[in-house]
């Protein structure tokens, strides 16, 4: 079964600059497990097949072995029904993606299955080119475009990766895909830190810093924009804040990056920037 749902396709169309032909089927990692048609319709999928539907996404275009599927599964504790279990949701799998339309999604390997990347596209992978763009574009000192997409690649992530999938793969995966979405977000922050609009990337950075409170890369840049948005006393306190949080919890001091930031800001060196 088919189910409507409605989600934004923008941020898959042409993200590779090159033409924007939908594929069949997109995968969603960056928040709960998705799946939709070219049409924007969801397919359904047991647990068990979305679990191993997101292990495939994650590495779209590479095979990963059945032993590698039954660990990422159930780790290292499989039952004696797994090799049969992970054939049955392969199949199942397959059944359910060519409710897409025709084509092979589910790519046999040897002794392991791949997605196929003619068919199939995920949000991982549309922020990836998202980062290409913008890199090539800073290296033609087209700062405007390098935000923009960097913006594009920032607003794919809708919640924590994989949320809803409960298996040892998915803590690994998400601590990287956590660590690509913060590496993103950071470039959009210093590019447009560069540019001189610091005051409007603050409440991004605050909302950021709730979800991830002990990133000190975050606390510099809050820190930066602060000073050079003419808020100097609130980028002292943040300082102060985040010593005492440090120093109490965890036994240690700020990072060098954020004491050397805090230097600068107290020399009132103006405007003082990550790079």
């Amino acid at each position: 079964m088919i189910a409507k749902r409605s989600v934004s396709l923008d941020g898959i169309v042409g993200a590779t600059g090159g033409p924007s032909v939908l594929p069949p089927v997109r995968v969603y990692l960056l928040g709960s497990v998705l799946t939709l048609d070219a049409e924007g319709r969801q397919i359904e999928m047991t647990p068990r097949q979305a679990t191993v539907l997101a292990m495939l996404a994650s590495c779209l275009g590479q095979s990963l072995t059945r032993d590698q599927l039954i660990h990422g599964i159930w780790g290292d504790d499989p039952p004696l029904t797994a090799v049969n279990s992970v054939q049955v949701t392969i199949s199942g799998l397959r059944r359910q993606l060519r409710q897409a339309g025709p084509g092979e999604f589910v790519l046999t390997a040897r002794q392991g299955y791949a997605l196929s990347t003619t068919t199939v596209t995920t949000d991982l992978l549309v922020m990836d080119a998202y980062r290409v763009i913008a890199a090539d574009a800073r290296s033609a000192g087209r700062d405007e475009a390098a935000i923009e997409a960097l913006r594009r690649a920032i607003d794919l992530w809708r919640d924590d990766p994989v949320l809803d999938i409960r298996a040892p793969f998915a803590d690994e995966f998400r601590l990287k895909a956590v660590e690509r979405h913060i590496e993103t977000l950071t470039e959009w922050i210093d590019v447009n830190i560069r540019c001189g609009r610091s005051a409007i990337v603050i409440e991004r950075i605050r909302d950021s810093l709730s979800r991830f409170p002990r990133h000190q890369g975050l606390h510099a840049r809050l820190m930066a924009c602060l000073h050079n948005s003419g808020r100097t006393q609130d980028a002292l306190d943040l300082y102060q804040q985040l010593r005492s949080v440090l120093s109490h919890s965890f036994g240690t001091e700020p990072s060098p990056l954020v004491v050397r930031l805090h230097q600068e800001i107290l020399r009132n060196e103006y405007p003082v920037e990550l790079s």
